[in-house]
């Protein structure tokens, strides 16, 4: 499998003045996307193939104005491949066929006019021990009957590779946004043992950061945040420039796992369109072939899509490998701060880890 680019914005499709959001949304009662996987045992944790099974989620998608849309015709892209489905059983829950994932790898099923899909065996082992990722793809009907395509924006499946004897941890922060109509939003921090696959909820001291590039600036009341030595931290509008990066740093056992988030602030004139160009004519976005090199390119936008280049606002990268940890510019990437792009080589990547996750944020 190619190695992985993957970034945490999209804005998609751009209708008579209005863009679309839409939104890959996980039930937050089932397992996130990833898994421990132990290299000696050859196995997963959690074991998404058991029940609760594994990530359960369904698409939003609404439009500059707040207005949601129903998605519908729906088809789920794994590693740039669509997933086929076969028919439906008597529940109405259909399995997937074998292809770019083993057949019954995914269910989904329709309920309430809500399509929802859940991975209910695992995917990672000895043969796929590197990111997954997937989007996807439909449409949603407009005022008029005008039927326009999305598509979300792309998840990553992350593997976190573990040996038998010993005890690893990951972090998981998930974010709420701050909405059209404005308010706050919340960053709640998850750090998950490898040991059992479960959140560990005891023991933990918290402390956030607000992410500009590399550097980090303590969340302070001082500023409107609260929350900010708990698990849940609350965000202010005005702390948020259209997109922002949260670190949160847990420390357990005298030991501090790192783990981040972005958020978007929707209420905000502004936000950050990402561009990926490629020395490749056939270049599979979000992946890196040998002998490829990819560029990625932050742009500041307004709500319905276009450049604006009097923001006054500056586009900074944070780059992890596939640990989490963050890359130094020049020999983990190549940095341009005059066209605020960021450039990877097949090489670099493998050295990362297999992958690298990139977040940009606007500062003034």
């Amino acid at each position: 499998m190619s190695k992985t680019i993957s970034n945490r914005f999209a804005l998609t499709a751009v209708i008579n003045g209005m863009t679309l959001r839409a939104q890959v949304i996980r039930d937050t009662t089932s397992a996130a996307f990833f898994q421990f996987y132990d290299k000696d045992a050859a196995a997963c944790i959690p074991d998404w193939s058991n029940t609760p099974f594994g990530p359960n989620f369904h698409v939003e998608v609404t439009d500059a104005k707040g207005t949601a849309y129903n998605p519908a015709n729906l088809t789920l892209m794994w590693n740039g491949t669509a997933v086929a489905f076969g028919s439906a059983d008597g529940n109405g829950v259909a399995y997937n066929t074998d292809g770019v994932l083993d057949s019954g790898t995914v269910k989904t099923w329709t309920e309430n006019s809500v399509t929802y899909f859940q991975l209910v065996k695992n995917i990672f082992s000895s043969g796929n021990d590197d990111n997954d990722q997937f989007y996807v793809t439909g449409s949603v009907r407009l005022q008029g009957g005008t039927m326009q395509s999305f598509r979300t924006e792309t998840e990553n499946v992350t593997i976190i590779k573990t040996a038998s004897g010993g005890t690893s941890y990951y972090v998981h922060v998930e974010v709420t946004d701050i909405q059209t109509a404005g308010g706050t939003g919340t960053c709640t921090a998850h750090l998950f043992s490898s040991a059992t696959g479960q959140e560990v909820t005891s023991g933990l001291t918290y402390q956030w950061f607000n992410m500009t590039g590399t550097t980090a600036a303590a969340c302070t009341a001082q500023k409107g945040y609260s929350g900010m030595t708990g698990k849940t931290l609350t965000v202010p509008e005005g702390e948020v420039n259209g997109d922002e990066l949260f670190r949160v740093d847990i420390t357990l056992n005298g030991k501090v796992y790192s783990g981040y988030g972005q958020m978007h602030d929707w209420s905000d004139p502004y936000f950050i369109a990402l561009e990926e160009t490629s020395t490749s004519p056939g270049h599979n976005y979000g992946w890196v072939d040998e002998d490829e090199t990819v560029t990625v390119t932050a742009y500041i936008v307004d709500k319905e899509g276009t450049v604006v280049t009097s923001s006054g606002l500056t586009p900074a990268f944070t780059i992890l490998d596939s640990g989490g940890n963050a890359l130094t510019a020049g020999s983990g990437y190549t940095v341009n701060n005059t066209y605020h792009s960021v450039t990877f080589t097949y090489a670099q990547i493998v050295s990362a880890g297999g992958c690298v996750t990139g977040y940009a944020t606007a500062e003034s």
